[in-house]
């Protein structure tokens, strides 16, 4: 996905920061030859040393404090004490507030989410904003600022994993904790909503789990809280608007109306995906979809159904399982309306009341069936292979004929051919037509729906002895015609039928875009 085009940089520039980033990872000197400013040259320089200090023995172990000169001292007011971590957005210390008296977590972007003014601008505004939620399940931000070059992110404190290193260690947790967590988060993400501002990337990863030893689940003592609250929006107008147009969020986690979106990623709708995504990994464990590369996860979420909660485990209860398969409608129209909605349902889960949560009328899961885009690629497969065997089927019998099989004994080719020779251009025209629904040609759709109806109808009146039956000679037997025919009617009957699913799908998707 690529956002307003006004806030891209030039490919040179773009390239120089993502090689710039390569060399801040990998540890590698700073080239000089890079076109930045003197202000992001700072800032990369300050990072690199950073970054091999986080690959160093001495920070191999997180509770011992490092031991290395080239730590900062200070950033603005806070004394730094230990380098936590490096992760997708920025590098994360552990810093003390002497004048409050408290640790803080000091999150200083790395340069490719900063690559201009406008972006440091940005990035500072949106920090700021963000602190003004006030909310127990958000973790708090006490200051944004820039200390010289360095811009930075002052905020509370985690003492606990996040959700996802927990889940990692714990697996699947309990169904009521499970609610009870997401319950929690989408009652943040609905004060957040409220106040006009959006998450854009919920996943476990940003839920960040503190210590609670007063917590009324004896086995979850911990109080979870969202994180990173518009950060996503800064990273998307960074530089991974590259030629590759990088996706943005997790895929695991993204709104399947997002894969399909050329606008800029976030709405109220893509958030609620995200909190019913993160509860179906608590109870499963495993996000809705997941694969081995990107690109698999990525043609799961535009392709495939989510499989249901019940296949991963029956004990799931219906109520919970509705509530979550709601949230992850792949129709937004479908989901709840609201955060707040969810959170109202989770809440009459956990105190055993009935659930607004319903599954979806018959005729609008079908609906909803016929628009994947899966029912293109079925289409063009069974039309392809239906109509490379009947051409197969149909070539056999003339080029039988000048060898004297037995099973065309008594034919002639000047018999044979007036009926046979329309036959191999229909299917061939078939074929054709097959090969471009794979390409979603919305015209290939609508003429072999039309075609393969027209077809079926005409073997229906044959059988029917509406009308005489081609192959007279060959069909003596009226028992053996009609079984061929019927079948012939079933195959016909399949492809008009995919077709016309297909024709949905392609409409629908078209909409969409």
């Amino acid at each position: 996905m690529v956002s307003d085009p006004s806030h891209a940089l030039p490919d040179p520039k773009l390239d120089e920061l993502l090689l710039l980033e390569q060399q801040l990872r990998s540890g590698t000197p700073l080239a000089q030859t890079h076109a930045l400013s003197p202000a992001e040259v700072e800032h990369a320089t300050f990072l690199l040393e950073q970054l091999r200090l986080l690959q160093s023995p001495l920070n191999e172990q997180a509770n011992s404090p490092p031991r290395d000169e080239s730590l900062p001292r200070k950033i603005g007011k806070y004394r730094i004490d230990q380098l936590l971590g490096c992760g997708g957005f920025a590098i994360v210390y552990r810093g003390w507030d002497s004048d409050l008296n408290r640790h803080t977590a000091i999150k200083v972007p790395l340069p490719r989410s900063l690559v201009n003014e406008d972006l440091r601008h940005r990035f500072l505004q949106e920090s700021q904003t963000t602190a003004q939620l006030v909310h127990p399940h958000i973790v708090p931000i006490y200051e944004s600022s820039e200390a010289g070059s360095v811009p930075y992110i002052a905020l509370a404190l985690c003492d606990g994993p996040t959700l996802a290193e927990y889940l990692k260690e714990k697996g699947p947790l309990p169904f009521e904790t499970a609610a009870q967590i997401v319950m929690q988060i989408a009652d943040a993400v609905e004060y957040s909503h409220q106040r006009g501002i959006l998450h854009r990337d919920i996943k476990p990863a940003n839920i960040l789990l503190f210590k609670n030893e007063g917590s009324s689940d004896p086995s979850f003592p911990y109080t979870p809280r969202l994180s990173d609250f518009g950060l996503a929006k800064i990273l998307e107008d960074a530089a991974l608007q590259s030629r590759t147009s990088v996706m943005l969020g997790t895929a695991m986690y993204l709104a399947p109306e997002m894969m399909n979106s050329s606008t800029a990623i976030g709405s109220k709708a893509a958030d609620i995906f995200g909190l019913g995504a993160v509860l179906y990994e608590l109870i499963s464990g495993h996000p809705p979809y997941f694969g081995e590369s990107l690109f698999q996860v990525l043609e799961a979420a535009r392709q495939a159904s989510i499989p249901s909660l019940h296949t991963q485990s029956t004990n799931v209860p219906v109520d919970l399982a509705s509530i979550c398969h709601q949230a992850i409608s792949k129709a937004p129209q479908d989901r709840y309306q609201s955060s707040g909605e969810l959170r109202d349902d989770l809440q009459r889960f956990i105190k055993k009341t009935p659930v607004n949560a319903r599954p979806l009328p018959c005729c609008r899961r079908l609906l909803r069936w016929m628009q994947e885009p899966a029912r293109t690629a079925e289409a063009s497969s069974f039309v392809l292979v239906s109509s490379i065997v009947l051409l197969m089927w149909l070539i056999v019998w003339p080029v039988a004929i000048p060898f004297g099989f037995r099973f065309v004994k008594g034919l002639s080719l000047e018999e044979l051919m007036p009926y046979t020779a329309p036959l191999i251009i229909l299917h061939g025209v078939s074929i054709f037509l097959a090969l471009k629904i794979s390409h979603r040609k919305l015209w290939a759709v609508i003429i072999t729906t039309l075609l393969a109806g027209v077809v079926g109808l005409f073997q229906s009146a044959v059988v029917m002895s509406w009308i005489s039956p081609p192959y007279p000679n060959l069909y003596a037997n009226e028992r053996t015609r009609d079984i061929v025919f019927l079948l012939l009617i079933f195959i016909f009957f399949l492809q008009t039928l995919l077709s016309a699913f297909a024709w949905i799908s392609i409409q629908s998707q078209r909409a969409r875009n």
